[in-house]
């Protein structure tokens, strides 16, 4: 049941990321134009708003989007590592406060598996205490995470309208004159 939702789920994302839309220009039946393009060339640019929406319904989507497929395992290994420390965090947490619960229900019959190697009941409560404060500090990491990824997908689609080339030079003519004025960074 959990794989057929999951495929359904990764269905409607990929149709969102599905080919671009295509307008026919007015006047011509046979000529299609992307409805994404630039005035110098048909490089198609991906939508910010879309790329983090794309990564808030699925982890790394964005990053798929925008066509930064090396990214992805980051995305993954950051979210695989915050939920692990949580579920290392909680079951440490359950078995502290399990245990905690048996030598204080006086019934001798109940022996927690830290009788010898912590004595106090006091203890245990410490124990318990830091678990559940670093799985709770494992939750947040995870949901700054998720977003952070979301974050990272929507600045890197609006980083690809900057020109990063060499050439990063100005020049001015002014119709009236002939003398060409050029400045180079």
């Amino acid at each position: 049941m959990v794989a057929i939702i999951l495929g359904l789920f990764l269905g409607i994302a990929c149709q969102m990321i599905g080919m671009p839309q295509k307008v026919k220009a007015q006047g011509d039946t046979s000529t299609t134009l992307p409805l994404k393009t630039t005035l110098s060339s048909n490089k198609r640019w991906p939508d910010p708003n879309k790329a983090a929406k794309l990564s808030l319904i699925f982890p790394g989507l964005g990053q798929v989007y925008n066509k930064r497929y090396w990214k992805i395992p980051i995305v993954y290994a950051a979210l695989g590592t915050c939920v692990f420390f949580t579920l290392q965090n909680h079951h440490q947490y359950i078995t502290f406060r399990n245990a905690y619960r048996m030598r204080t229900d006086n019934d001798p019959l109940t022996v927690d598996s830290f009788v010898f190697q912590y004595p106090n009941p006091q203890t245990l409560l410490v124990f318990r205490d830091f678990y559940r404060r670093n799985r709770d500090l494992s939750i947040i990491a995870c949901a700054l995470t998720y977003v952070l990824s979301a974050i990272e997908a929507y600045v890197d689609a609006h980083l690809r309208y900057f020109d990063v080339s060499e050439n990063l030079g100005f020049y001015f003519s002014p119709l009236s004159l002939q003398a060409r004025l050029a400045y180079q960074f």
